[in-house]
């Protein structure tokens, strides 16, 4: 977040397999280009529209890889890597999210992440 705009974010999705162990995809994404008046919210912005010189593709990569590595191996417990996420959440409780689970988009009204870092979502008054 910059000034409380979005200029990137974590994309997780679970994979689903006959096995019994969880198989994630993370994906990061930067908004590194767009001036931040071609950004499609008024709620996110860009590198290029806040840095008079943003970084290099390649310098963002490194950087972002070594920023993650970092907190992938700092000591820390489940608990404080799930204060860390809620504390930069973007989205406000009760505010309209849409999900996309296969083909299928779900609307519903955030409730807020639950003690496993799960979605809780609020759609048509049920949880």
């Amino acid at each position: 977040l910059v000034e409380g705009r979005k200029i990137g974010g974590v994309l997780i999705e679970a994979v689903r397999r006959a096995s019994p162990e969880a198989e994630v995809l993370i994906g990061f994404g930067v908004n590194r280009s767009h001036p931040t008046e071609e950004m499609p919210s008024l709620r996110a912005t860009s590198l290029c529209g806040e840095m008079v010189n943003p970084p290099t593709l390649a310098e963002l990569i490194r950087v972002t890889l070594e920023r993650v590595g970092a907190v992938l191996s700092a000591p820390s417990s489940p608990a404080d890597l799930l204060a860390a996420f809620r504390a930069r959440l973007i989205h406000q409780v009760g505010e309209t999210l849409q999900v996309r689970m296969g083909d299928e988009r779900i609307e519903g009204r955030f409730l807020g992440v639950d003690d496993s870092g799960f979605l809780r979502l609020e759609v048509s008054g049920e949880e």
